[in-house]
């Protein structure tokens, strides 16, 4: 996926502004979740594809983090979101 920049994407900028200070470890021992309304097989297996594309800092998705801290608290992989 080819970098765009912040004014550029789709997203509320203060979403991806808070997302980028997490993974650069500004809120220590915090975990990240996310919701959806998602209600077809096919819209969650497009939410959550999505959140191995759409990247945080160039080479950085969105799932790898949220998968941050969770390994520490004893979960083995990211934990099932519930779309």
């Amino acid at each position: 996926m080819k970098w765009r920049a912040l004014s550029a994407w789709p997203w509320h900028k203060g979403s991806l502004h808070a997302l980028q200070r997490y993974y650069a470890g500004d809120f220590p021992g915090m975990r990240l979740a996310t919701a959806s309304s998602a209600d077809t097989p096919l819209a969650v297996r497009i939410g959550r594809s999505a959140l191995g594309l759409l990247e945080v800092i160039p080479g950085v998705t969105v799932r790898e983090v949220l998968a941050i801290g969770w390994a520490e608290a004893g979960a083995s992989s990211l934990p099932r979101v519930h779309f």
